[in-house]
């Protein structure tokens, strides 16, 4: 089987945040009891927050090649 390996290019990251209530239908996928909370999982550190449902938390997105 071959291996393949994701490649970080030298570009530089685009900033920005998101929220649950930027998903597209999350209200109505999640039902009408859903407190509006979400989890939020930081590949990088390994850690688990929550995120209420106006919040937003900030991101830096950079291109991944394979």
């Amino acid at each position: 089987m071959k291996e393949e390996h994701a490649l970080i290019l030298n570009a530089m990251p685009i900033p920005c945040s998101v929220s649950p209530s930027s998903i597209e239908c999350i209200e109505e996928i999640a039902g009408k009891d859903w407190s509006g909370d979400c989890a939020v999982s930081a590949f990088d550190s390994g850690t688990l927050s929550k995120l209420q449902k106006r919040a937003a938390a900030d991101v830096l997105l950079r291109i991944l090649a394979i």
